[in-house]
């Protein structure tokens, strides 16, 4: 989300132009989907229902990569839609997201710890175990060898520290960037997460502190979540 909006006030990405004018429909079946598109709501989605999650998408792809409920009527996380900006930013670019994130999150924000992309000189004697409901440790470590903006995050509580504290300080972006990163753009209207609503790469919930961001992840035997109030200028980062 952040590298996202970096994107939109260089005028390199717009977020309400239809993805597919970025890329061609050729190298969108053949490079991405891995079948034709099918649905003629494809054409619709663009980066600002990826990054709210009301594109349609779905969470994660079986075969067919179906959409669910007509663009930017709904809201349903979706790693999908956000693996498919991905592809779309690569190709505007031409730069992966490693080299994305070096450039404009990690190195600015001091995360020296981080990376999309796993190695084993930096990682391979410092990753903890994950652990299950008894507390019993679970081997778990998820190599992964190309960087996956929707899983591949490697990093620890510092490092996440360091982006929130970014986030709080509206390090790096205008002001009325990040406020439009924390407005409402969709609310989630059916399943389990009806009333949720999203802004532009996190969701959004009314606190009395004021309005809060957050963003959570769940593997089973590994969780993780942070909060941030900017108006507070407090956070918390639990892995």
């Amino acid at each position: 989300g952040y590298i996202c909006m970096k994107l939109v006030e260089q005028g390199i990405l717009d977020l309400d132009k239809p993805l597919t004018e970025y890329v061609s429909k050729d190298s969108i079946e053949k490079l991405f989907l891995f079948h034709k598109i099918q649905d003629n709501r494809f054409y619709k989605i663009t980066a600002r229902m990826c990054l709210s999650h009301s594109a349609g998408l779905p969470n994660g792809r079986y075969g067919y990569v179906s959409i669910n409920f007509d663009p930017a009527t709904d809201m349903h996380y979706s790693g999908e839609g956000i693996s498919y900006l991905q592809f779309v930013v690569e190709h505007l670019t031409k730069k992966d997201l490693e080299t994305l994130a070096k450039e404009y999150v990690f190195e600015p924000f001091g995360m020296n710890n981080s990376s999309y992309v796993w190695t084993e000189e930096r990682f391979k004697d410092r990753t903890s175990d994950s652990h299950g409901s008894a507390g019993q440790a679970v081997v778990f470590v998820r190599k992964t060898l190309k960087p996956m903006a929707s899983y591949s995050l490697i990093t620890n509580g510092e490092d996440y520290g360091k982006f929130m504290e970014g986030l709080l300080s509206k390090k790096g972006l205008k002001k009325e960037t990040f406020e439009q990163m924390w407005t409402v753009q969709s609310k989630a209207k059916t399943n389990f997460l009806a009333s949720m609503t999203w802004g532009l790469g996190m969701g959004l919930y009314e606190t009395d502190l004021g309005r809060a961001f957050w963003h959570w992840g769940d593997l089973g035997t590994t969780k993780a979540y942070m909060i941030g109030i900017p108006e507070e200028k407090s956070g918390l980062v639990l892995f």
